[in-house]
């Protein structure tokens, strides 16, 4: 005999995002910022699919979670088999939550953020395909390192003392893509340091300033204050 089944997780999702839609509605915020990640529940004995996962070297389960990045409440999480990678079954997970905000507010913007574990065709297409915009960092490989150097400048004058910041756009195409995409580039050199240090973004926002693109996406950074409270005062991981 089960105490809970599918039907009371499906009643209970409903009424928790009822009382998201009240609260979203009930405010002047005409965008959505969804910022996405995924953390790691320890288990203990013989729990339904717990699994070793060698990036947080535990055992455990490793779920789905996405908070509304302006107001910090937590818009949805998804339990996964602890073995699983970062962005396994984002598409589903994300598309209904994309598709719920654009018919109860059909006029905001939606913008979602990701750190490189979601830097996956998957998650850009299912974006494109919903009207939606993202910001999600790539990780540095040699084509893009290649890419950002012939942006570096240095002048006779160049001092050397001091950390410069150099941000950049430009039009990039990786082997798994089918098109090329948006991406934005900064480039620091630390303090009596010779060369730079590339960061890069990919997106479908085309009109943004890099450096405005970078500050978005650092603002990300809040998400883990986010999940730390969602485990602590909450018991997310229970």
């Amino acid at each position: 005999w089960q105490r809970c089944d599918e039907q009371t997780i499906t009643s209970l999702q409903t009424l928790n995002q009822a009382l998201l839609d009240q609260a979203w509605t009930g405010t002047k915020q005409q965008q959505l910022i969804l910022d996405i990640d995924s953390t790691h529940a320890d288990t203990h004995g013989h729990q339904e699919k717990t699994a070793f996962n060698a990036h947080y070297g535990t055992t455990g389960y490793h779920p789905l979670v996405a908070f509304d990045g302006q107001t910090g409440h937590c818009l949805k999480a998804q339990l996964r088999p602890g073995n699983v990678y970062t962005s396994t079954d984002i598409a589903p997970f994300i598309t209904p939550l994309l598709q719920h905000y654009h018919q109860v507010k059909p006029n905001a913007d939606i913008l979602v953020r990701g750190d490189s574990g979601f830097a996956t065709p998957e998650l850009y297409e299912t974006c494109e395909a919903n009207d939606t915009f993202y910001l999600i960092r790539l990780k540095a490989n040699r084509r893009l390192n290649q890419l950002a150097e012939r942006f570096v400048q240095i002048s006779d004058e160049q001092n050397w003392t001091e950390t410069e910041f150099h941000y950049y756009r430009a039009s990039y195409q990786a082997r798994s893509w089918p098109k090329p995409r948006q991406i934005y580039i900064k480039s620091t050199r630390p303090a009596g340091e010779l060369l730079f240090q590339h960061e890069y973004l990919v997106s479908n926002l085309t009109s943004f300033v890099a450096e405005d693109a970078f500050h978005a996406y650092h603002q990300r950074g809040q998400m883990e204050n986010c999940i730390k409270e969602a485990k602590a005062g909450f018991y997310l991981d229970k």
